[in-house]
């Protein structure tokens, strides 16, 4: 059987998700926002895509962050040169007990709880295991190549050296296996 997929975000951005629905818009002039989703609930706007894609029989694509910061805020354009005022620290892995409802006093997302509270929130219909009807698949970052230029203010003039992407991408995807042995990864997604 053929499945219907939805990518979330498209070349938008990327999504701070759980503590926050604010969405970075490196790509299109530096920006944060709520173009996803103005709802204050921690990863809403995630979730009602893929609640959307489920609703049709289609199956979701998510992209998760594999730079060092994501969107903290909603206050718009961001300088190149200052991503912590307007930013939370980015990590892989948490060993805190997960909440669907975490603390931004940390100045932190981990992005294992972030796909286990995404879970969470369709209880009891695996959306990330390897039998789901229509799954979410998750996909690893967006164009690792233009980090460079699209992501100045986290990666700098420098683009990403393959040891380095390599490195984030197996301490990612261990991190989500770990929660979700069957769950589908791709990636990378190049421009």
């Amino acid at each position: 059987m053929a499945s219907i997929c939805n990518d979330e975000q498209g070349s938008f951005g990327v999504m701070s998700g759980h503590d926050r629905n604010a969405l970075s818009l490196p790509d299109y002039l530096y920006q944060n926002d709520n173009f996803l989703s103005a709802s204050t609930t921690p990863g809403e706007a995630v979730r009602a895509v893929i609640a959307a894609d489920r609703a049709v029989g289609a199956a979701s694509l998510i992209t998760v962050p594999m730079q060092g910061w994501v969107a903290a805020d909603e206050n718009g354009p961001v300088r190149h040169n200052e991503p912590a005022g307007h930013h939370f620290k980015k990590s892989t892995q948490t060993s805190a007990t997960f909440t669907i409802m975490p603390s931004t006093a940390n100045n932190a997302v981990y992005m294992d709880e972030f796909v286990w509270a995404l879970d969470q929130k369709f209880s009891g219909q695996g959306i990330f295991t390897a039998s789901a009807a229509t799954p979410t698949f998750v996909q690893l970052d967006n164009e690792p190549e233009l980090w460079s230029s699209t992501h100045l203010e986290i990666q700098g003039s420098t683009p990403v050296s393959s040891d380095a992407y390599i490195a984030k991408t197996i301490s990612l995807a261990r991190a989500l296996k770990d929660q979700f042995p069957g769950m589908k990864i791709v990636g990378p997604a190049h421009y």
